[in-house]
């Protein structure tokens, strides 16, 4: 008897809690009798207590591993929809591992990111600069030159990783050509593969001079910006018809300003805000239709509303050319009537349109012709000692 009672006195005294312990973490799935209880409180409270101390750890693993989770789970989803601050350094950029995000694409083919992932071990995403049919341009902040750069991340499809292959071709042919940036291209700063999206590199320019127009309500460009910008134009393209080289895409949401900073003055007239950008520096972009004269050409190249008459028409008889020429050289005329000067310099920008729209391509004035058109006299020495100074400075 008093060796049971002092088996009952140790069960209720100390016994209660362990039983109500191993009752709690060792038989949830089970049914417990007393009888198996007891035995284990038999084993000794050393082995209890090594129980213990590795559920304890186990418990605080579990702790942390959830923790971490909710971390990544945090960050992911953290300020979505915020509008990003495009000068203040990425908080992953001192802790790449924080920078996680699995790899998707929506159903277009375009990469679902978000504000803090980052490219190729390098690019840290800030924000969104543009969208088209090939993919996304994405402003990043470079790890390796503390700069922030334009990274153009194609769609995750055949057709235009293909073209984003072909671009890449393009721009390295005419960088080892063009080691001065007389060229007046985009230059590739860097490309990669990132999970089937081909990225490509660029210096962070300004809008583009469609998109800049767009902004200002459509205003017109002041002449001697317009002279400006076009003799930029037959620059480049005349660079690349020296390599052989036809970029099939010219218009000017492919023209974008070095820098697209602007004076703004009130028009009382009109009763709005107009702009003018302070400095009409630009560059060519997108090469991906570009194509060499030794290559296989479409019959179809360039945005329905810049094609030539002979690539919507095909090739004609000589009469369907004809009245095809006339059509065109008569709407080319009524651009006359929007003259507001009738200095000399008006006179000589209306003829060199007139010239670049003939028909005829054989009549049409080449890159190099237009370039030493009168309207550019004055602008070959001062623009030449623009662009080698910038070249210089880059």
């Amino acid at each position: 008897m008093p060796r049971n009672g002092r088996r009952k006195r140790s069960l209720s005294s100390g016994g209660d809690s362990l039983v109500s312990y191993y009752s709690k973490h060792r038989c949830l799935d089970r049914e417990c009798s007393p009888v198996s209880e007891t035995r284990h409180l038999k084993r000794g409270s050393s082995s209890i207590h090594s129980r213990e101390r590795r559920h304890n750890r186990q418990l605080s693993r579990n702790r942390s591993r959830s923790t971490r989770r909710s971390d990544r789970k945090t960050r992911r989803h953290k300020h979505r929809n915020d509008p990003p601050d495009s000068h203040a350094k990425p908080s992953c950029v001192d802790d790449p591992s924080r920078c996680f995000s699995s790899i998707k694409d929506d159903d277009d083919g375009h990469l679902i990111y978000h504000q803090g992932d980052m490219l190729h071990s390098r690019y840290v995403i800030s924000t969104l600069l543009g969208e088209g049919t090939f993919g996304k341009v994405l402003d990043c902040y470079d790890r390796k030159s503390n700069t922030y750069v334009a990274v153009k991340v194609i769609k995750n499809v055949e057709k235009y990783r293909e073209a984003a292959k072909l671009e890449i071709k393009v721009l390295e042919k005419i960088q080892q050509r063009d080691r001065s940036g007389r060229s007046l291209c985009i230059v590739l700063l860097d490309w990669f593969n990132h999970h089937g999206h081909m990225c490509l590199v660029f210096e962070k320019m300004g809008l583009s001079v469609f998109d800049f127009m767009k902004d200002n309500n459509y205003e017109p460009y002041p002449l001697e910006q317009v002279r400006d910008i076009s003799y930029q134009l037959l620059v480049s393209v005349k660079f690349l018809h020296d390599m052989k080289l036809s970029h099939t895409d010219l218009k000017p949401e492919n023209m974008l300003f070095v820098n697209s900073d602007c004076n703004v003055s009130y028009n009382p007239r009109q009763k709005r805000d107009e702009r003018e950008v302070k400095n009409s520096d630009m560059r060519l972009i997108d090469f991906g239709s570009a194509t060499f004269d030794h290559e296989h050409h479409s019959t179809v190249v360039s945005t329905r509303h810049y094609r030539a008459p002979e690539v919507i028409l095909g090739k004609l008889d000589w009469d369907e050319r004809s009245s095809a020429g006339r059509y065109v050289r008569e709407n080319c005329k009524a651009l006359k009537k929007y003259k507001r000067g009738d200095g000399e310099t008006h006179e000589l920008f209306f003829n060199l349109i007139e010239h670049l729209l003939e028909y005829e391509p054989d009549r049409r004035l080449s890159a190099n012709e237009a370039i030493c058109h009168p309207f550019f006299y004055g602008m070959m020495i001062h623009t030449s000692a623009n662009r080698h100074s910038h070249s210089k400075s880059r």
